[in-house]
């Protein structure tokens, strides 16, 4: 069904056995109601549109619309305008598309992307991942006493979000990277950056034919302590770094590739 002129409806898809709609230029109401999958297209106009019991595609299009997905596993975007979204129940996916918009997952295991523009994303309860667009090293992540603010250094793309009950983050070169929260160690987290160490702690080069030490202060002066880690010092020990943010120490002092580092 389409929706044609300037004034708006109101419509429950499940009485009038319609399963898609299209708004027109007014602010229409659309409520799906029933319990079969819906797609709704707000249109022009400030839109209220309401999914129901499965899993719906919903699209505020213009406008500043409030969005519902209700329960089910819901697809839904603001697109242009100031928008409020709401997942509801069921493992939803959310955009808030252009403009600063207010994205809440509600329960079940969400996916949020804010987009364009500073938007507000709560993730409510299950374990919820943020979509950002931009590589890890294009974003400052500060967390606060109530959650975490990420900030996009390049202009124009994805803006300054604040995100609450948000456990991990997608970047455009790495996935499922774990954000802090407000209830875990460390207060302000810097831009993260990649390090590249070419001389010891003594300022020698590093060779593969001489063990070598490196004080913690050059390990560690660009990291992240997200989960309160420390590194102790050994003495006389050989410490492997390894994938998957592991270190392994042997008390052999041979060195072992360009992997292996002495304790400070």
């Amino acid at each position: 069904m389409q929706v044609i002129g300037d004034k708006g409806v109101t419509l429950n898809l499940a009485q009038a056995e319609v399963e898609i709609a299209q708004g027109g230029r007014g602010a229409d109401v659309f409520i799906g109601g029933g319990t079969s999958s819906v797609f709704i297209s707000g249109g022009d106009g400030d839109d209220i549109i309401i999914g129901g019991a499965a899993s719906d595609a919903i699209a505020g299009e213009d406008g500043d619309d409030f969005i519902d997905g209700g329960a089910g596993n819901d697809v839904l975007r603001g697109h242009r305008g100031r928008d409020n979204i709401y997942g509801g129940a069921g493992d939803d996916f959310l955009d808030g598309g252009q403009d600063d918009d207010a994205l809440y997952g509600g329960s079940g295991n969400d996916v949020l992307k804010g987009s364009t523009g500073d938007d507000y994303i709560d993730g409510g309860a299950g374990t919820n991942v943020i979509e950002l667009s931009g590589s890890f090293s294009e974003y400052r992540i500060t967390k606060t006493a109530n959650g975490v603010w990420i900030s996009d250094t390049v202009a124009g793309r994805d803006g300054t979000d604040f995100v609450k009950n948000v456990k991990k983050a997608n970047f455009k070169d790495v996935s499922l990277v774990e954000i802090p929260s407000n209830t875990s160690a460390g207060l302000e987290n810097p831009m993260p950056v990649k390090d590249v160490l070419t001389k010891d702690k003594n300022g020698v080069a590093f060779d593969h034919a001489n063990a070598h030490l490196i004080a913690k202060e050059q390990l560690l002066i660009n990291d992240i302590d997200w989960q309160g880690d420390s590194l102790k010092r050994s003495a006389g020990a050989l410490f492997l770094l390894l994938i998957k943010n592991k270190i392994n120490k042997s008390k052999n002092r041979k060195i072992v590739d360009t992997t292996a580092i002495c304790a400070a």
